[in-house]
């Protein structure tokens, strides 16, 4: 793939990637370390790829065309309007602990698949984001799942239905979140992560990935790419509180740069929420598909699902970068 078309598709990595973020620089340009090497980092809530409440948060050395202070959103404000079409922009005016979180599509990331206004389905728009549609039979029809409390006690042990809790997810609650996030690099080479989550969606299904800024073969210049962080599957499930473990090994420590022609480098690691409840492989999502529903009325349709729609970005581990000061 040349040309521009090899760009634009290689730069889809970078917004499919809900995160966007950087701190200090810890590692230097030396590859030969001699001795052994932690590195501890904190996770921030985020509201989208390097976007909190409608702001960027970071500036990063990102290759063209991405400015440094890139951002967009993976959520909205549920709008309880009766016949409301979209969720409300999140705004720092909006931006309040009682907010319920919805589905919105992530502009920037529509524009670069050229996915148009009526691409994404009315019906998987402004939706609470617990309430996401998700598979329910083998042919990968995907319909929303009831409440525990909403079915009869007599039919529940065999019903499909959302695990307990299931209330709709409020910008406080999102933001409980925390983590932390250390690297342990030896000497030798090898290196281990090992990252504590507490107060993430309970039950949540969610992924982790480290975003690299590299020029993958045939592509034409540099571009940031999602990677699963430590290999795929790169999944984790929060129990009923919320909390939850990740460990991974590497072959080599992931913060140094790799000695490569492009000197490829991690800008940041990102804890990505799935609220389609699905998994897909080393990939972050079926972004260039027409997927298969079931609306609560019984009829079916065909829509793309792409990131505000079943992912979204929960909190980033930034790894080089300067914070911005609003």
């Amino acid at each position: 793939m040349n040309g521009y078309l090899g760009a634009k598709r290689w730069r889809l990595g970078a917004l499919a990637c809900a995160l966007t973020l950087i701190a200090p620089a810890f590692a230097g340009n030396n590859h030969h370390h001699k001795r052994d090497r932690v590195y501890v980092f904190k996770g921030d809530p985020v509201t989208g790829i390097n976007d909190l409440c409608g702001k960027p948060i970071w500036t990063f050395d990102y290759p063209a065309p991405l400015a440094p202070d890139f951002s967009t959103p993976n959520f909205g404000v549920y709008d309880p309007t009766p016949g409301a079409k979209d969720s409300l922009p999140l705004t720092p005016e909006n931006c309040k602990p009682d907010t319920v979180v919805a589905t919105i599509v992530d502009p920037v990331f529509a524009a670069y698949i050229g996915v148009g206004p009526n691409d994404v389905d009315p019906r998987l728009k402004n939706v609470p984001i617990r309430d996401v549609p998700a598979p329910i039979e083998f042919q990968s029809l995907r319909a929303p799942l009831p409440d525990l409390a909403a079915l009869p006690p007599e039919t529940s042990a065999v019903a499909r239905f959302k695990s307990e809790p299931s209330k709709p997810i409020t910008l406080g609650e999102w933001f409980r979140a925390r983590a932390e996030l250390t690297i342990r690099c030896t000497a030798a080479g090898p290196a281990t992560a090992f990252a504590t989550f507490k107060n993430l969606v309970p039950n949540g299904l969610y992924s982790v990935w480290g975003s690299w800024s590299t020029t993958p073969p045939g592509a034409p210049g540099a571009v940031v790419v999602p990677i699963p962080f430590g290999g795929a599957p790169n999944a984790l499930i929060a129990d009923y509180k919320g909390d939850a473990t990740y460990l991974r090994k590497f072959a080599a420590c992931p913060l140094d740069p790799v000695p490569d022609e492009v000197d490829s480098k991690m800008l940041f690691v990102a804890l990505v929420y799935h609220s389609d409840a699905v998994l897909y492989g080393a990939s972050p999502g079926p972004f260039q598909e027409r997927l298969h529903f079931r609306a609560p009325d019984g009829s079916l349709y065909q829509s793309f699902a792409i990131p505000g729609i079943i992912i979204h970005d929960h909190l980033i581990f930034p790894t080089a970068g300067t914070r911005i000061n609003h």
